[in-house]
């Protein structure tokens, strides 16, 4: 069975990759004349079109864009709800705006695409992958540090694609695998991926235009998040109630 999950993820990763690179290649070998915006226009429906027909077709798995918290809900969703206000705030503050629209429609693919992808069909994959064998605390935090680890690692494709620096991609690294255990994490609470989709947009939107002079300005925010993200796990395991979490996420096995 777990070979079956793990099938599943590599062939979600592997589509996702591929059309990245594609849609890359075709840009540049084929239509070099589009700019950057047209491309990134067309790519958002096409990836989110062969991501959904992925889902209905093989993976199965539930996505949830909005769900309607409970009162109950709502409580044992102050870990992620407060540290995404706190993020927001920290992201919005040192700002100065200099939006374009090839800006905007970098956040809002990442935004959308990547939510989709990570939290929507990859992380509920960890979570049946994890479940049978570990307890439901167990199995939550292996999910989200599991998925957050491929979402990072994702980056090393702007080495190829934008021609990224070595340095910058892995500070790039960091920064979004605490970014993707926030959102997972959020997700996993709340059950309203346009809420994750929202908060990733808002950070890459603002994270284009900060003012960062040294690189120790960047390393300084990537320390921020990581305190972020360990008050926000801390939280998770004292208030959520990890069982009727998975049961949404239609967990079918639940070591005790």
């Amino acid at each position: 069975m777990t070979n079956h999950f793990h099938l599943k993820i590599g062939l979600t990763l592997i589509i996702y990759i591929g059309l990245i690179l594609g849609l890359n290649f075709f840009h540049r070998l084929v239509v070099p004349q589009l700019s950057r915006t047209v491309i990134l226009s067309i790519a958002l429906p096409i990836m989110w079109l062969a991501l959904t027909l992925l889902n209905h077709f093989y993976l199965h798995q539930p996505l949830f864009y909005y769900h309607r918290l409970t009162q109950s809900e709502w409580k044992n969703s102050w870990p992620s709800l407060g540290v995404t206000g706190m993020l927001i705030i920290l992201m919005t503050l040192p700002v100065s705006f200099h939006l374009n629209l090839q800006t905007f429609l970098m956040a809002l693919n990442a935004g959308i695409l990547e939510e989709l992808c990570f939290r929507g069909l990859i992380f509920p994959l960890t979570l049946q992958l994890f479940g049978a064998q570990y307890s439901p605390i167990a199995t939550t935090r292996l999910a989200i540090l599991t998925s957050s680890a491929l979402f990072s690692f994702l980056h090393i494709l702007n080495l190829m694609t934008l021609g990224q620096a070595l340095l910058p991609t892995i500070l790039q690294i960091s920064f979004t695998f605490c970014l993707g255990t926030i959102t997972a994490i959020l997700y996993f609470q709340t059950r309203n991926l346009w809420l994750a989709m929202g908060l990733h947009f808002w950070v890459d939107v603002t994270n284009n235009a900060l003012q960062i002079n040294s690189i120790w300005g960047f390393i300084s925010i990537i320390i921020v998040c990581l305190g972020l993200v360990s008050c926000l796990l801390l939280g998770l395991v004292r208030s959520t109630k990890c069982e009727h979490n998975l049961q949404a996420f239609q967990l079918k096995k639940i070591a005790k």
